[in-house]
């Protein structure tokens, strides 16, 4: 009996797993801001990596509180989400 239930649980697991899966589509972000600083870590203490215009697109990867990791110049970065504005697509 164990042996059967065992069994289950692979081909479940197995079929879960298997199968394609899309991508889920960035998130994107414009900037409110006229110009947000980009910071190593989500901190307003932490060093300044670059700086995103107002108007600017940004791809948001993470989240941490109130914070963003987006893409700037192919780099990640933090920025405070408070200067970001989803935009309708994703």
């Amino acid at each position: 009996m164990l042996a059967v239930m065992l069994g289950l649980a692979i081909l479940v697991i197995l079929y879960l797993n298997s199968g394609s899966r899309e991508a889920a589509a960035p998130k994107l972000a414009l900037v409110t801001a006229t110009k947000l600083n980009c910071r190593t870590t989500p901190s307003p203490q932490a060093p300044v990596s670059g700086v995103a215009e107002r108007g600017m697109t940004l791809v948001v990867e993470a989240q941490s509180g109130s914070w963003r990791r987006v893409r700037l110049d192919g780099a990640a970065c933090w920025v405070s989400g408070d200067f970001l504005q989803p935009t309708g697509a994703s």
